[in-house]
């Protein structure tokens, strides 16, 4: 019987359960965390539970990702060589920006928990490889943070007491807390433990505005977080994808009835566009940039020179596979895509984009092609020019242009 190990985080611990059944009814042998705990054999045990299991089950969610104690499971298990699994457990997982040793595996949505989910997780567990042997000799265990390894359940315990704890034991549980959070990155089970000192019927007013104020940092600090972090979630592209990420043949009446639409800037097409609103934020040791309000990731610069039409999906294999930046999944822009990028003023360099980019890529392809072409070329694309603040339709075997690529 295969052994699963579920990692999770407290705030889905209600559907991993749901989880572990349907896994249990499978014929499968399941193992959870499902106290609040801490100390050195706790986590021996953890560790050693990873070590027996046949497949690691990473439940999707924010908190999951965010968790210290689940980023050491998760990797101890890669190290271990350890099949992994992803289930998505809770809404706001930005998949786009997911760490690179989980990108490329494929996850069950579990979220709904109806016959459609069963029937994918049933698929998913049984197209899992066999599980390999534990390497000789086996990786370091990893060590978890004080916030684990100290007396969390003492401390939970003294939380729930029916005795009444009077100001200065109040104020002395808050303040550990409060030394906790100056020491870790995870907050989730600092968050659970000051909500149940709030809910305490004996509190005292300044020790709840003292609660009420460490817990409002903890929302700040994690808002902060998921801004640097994330993109638009699976649900807003899926439901509100902000421009077309397929090619297609336009004519300059659609290119132009599309700019006026969103108000995208073209000196010619449409110079009284004000140009999309972007949200940029750079990542990756400068590589690329982050789109907050497209959910568009780009490269900073892109190509070093200027190739050809022919080229340009060899530039793009190579960048995929060499996991530019972390990433996989790198393709050539839509017309609407790149013209996102255009400002409706120069910049200190003299061109129509955020100083944000390389100033090198003045001009760059496109997936796009004309539907109507001009009469002297036989085969053309669109390409995006922003030293002239437009867009124009170029012959694709007789002029070379750089590549920005996007994702």
């Amino acid at each position: 019987m295969s052994q699963i190990f579920i990692c999770y985080s407290r705030q889905s611990q209600d559907i991993v359960e749901v989880l572990a059944k349907d896994i249990e009814d499978l014929g499968r042998d399941v193992w959870f965390d499902k106290e609040l705990k801490g100390g050195q054999a706790w986590w021996d045990q953890i560790l050693e539970r990873i070590r027996e299991c046949d497949i690691f089950v990473f439940a999707l969610a924010p908190e999951t990702l965010d968790s210290q104690a689940c980023k050491l499971e998760r990797k101890y298990a890669s190290d271990l060589r350890k099949t992994i699994l992803l289930i998505m457990v809770a809404d706001g997982v930005p998949i786009k920006l997911l760490p690179p040793d989980l990108f490329e595996i494929q996850y069950v949505d579990y979220r709904r928990q109806d016959k459609q989910s069963f029937i994918s997780l049933i698929k998913a567990i049984e197209a899992l490889p066999a599980p390999q042997p534990l390497p000789e000799p086996l990786p370091e265990s990893p060590e978890v943070s004080n916030l684990y390894l100290g007396n969390i359940k003492d401390i939970k315990d003294r939380i729930d007491t029916e005795e009444t704890l009077n100001f200065e034991e109040q104020s002395a549980l808050v303040l550990k807390l409060k030394d906790v959070l100056r020491k870790v990155d995870d907050h989730n089970e600092l968050r659970d433990l000051l909500e149940l000192i709030r809910k305490r019927d004996d509190l005292n007013i300044n020790v709840a505005k003292e609660i009420d104020d460490v817990l409002a940092r903890i929302t700040v600090a994690s808002r902060d977080q998921n801004k640097a972090r994330n993109e638009p979630t699976i649900e807003t592209l899926e439901k509100t994808a902000v421009f077309r990420s397929e090619p297609t043949k336009l004519s300059r009446i659609e290119i132009q009835t599309v700019l006026v639409d969103k108000d995208l800037y073209d000196y010619r097409l449409n110079s009284e566009g004000s140009g999309f609103k972007n949200d940029y934020e750079v990542l990756g040791n400068g590589k690329v940039v982050l789109d907050h309000a497209s959910g568009l990731m780009w490269q900073q610069s892109g190509s070093d020179k200027q190739i050809y039409y022919i080229e340009v999906q060899s530039y793009i294999e190579v960048l995929n596979r060499q996991r530019f930046a972390g990433y996989t999944d790198w393709r050539l822009p839509t017309l609407e895509e790149a013209i996102s990028l255009m400002e409706p003023k120069k910049n200190i360099d003299g061109f129509y984009i955020d100083t944000v980019f390389d100033k090198k890529q003045r001009w760059i392809w496109t997936s796009d092609k004309p539907s109507d072409p001009s009469s002297f070329l036989l085969s053309s694309a669109w390409v995006v020019y922003f030293g002239l603040g437009g867009c124009s339709d170029l012959d694709v075997a007789g002029v070379n242009i750089y590549v920005r690529a996007v994702r």
